[in-house]
């Protein structure tokens, strides 16, 4: 039971990190840097929930910046690592 919490705790804790790690980098415009961060996550861990939502920041940061090519990039791709974390997991 204590492995079980301390394991969800640390899983929020490391999605509440990239998540909030990768807003920093969009509010200083580093878009560049917020992928990277997104990219190392995925290499140690692959595609996830919170990478994916870490994903979808960057497209709220760039329409924020009324960056509406780049926005519409980045939620294009959201969609689709939605779509394809879906056919292996239920919502």
């Amino acid at each position: 039971m204590r492995m079980a919490a301390l394991a969800f705790l640390l899983s929020v804790t490391l999605h509440a990190t990239l998540v909030s790690e990768v807003r920093e980098r969009i509010g200083k415009d580093d878009f560049p840097g917020a992928e990277e961060l997104i990219r190392a996550q995925e290499s140690l861990s692959g595609k996830t929930p919170e990478t994916i939502l870490a994903y979808s920041w960057l497209g709220r940061g760039a329409l924020g910046l009324k960056l509406y090519d780049k926005a519409m990039e980045y939620a294009a791709t959201t969609r689709d690592e939605c779509l394809a974390a879906l056919r292996s997991r239920k919502l």
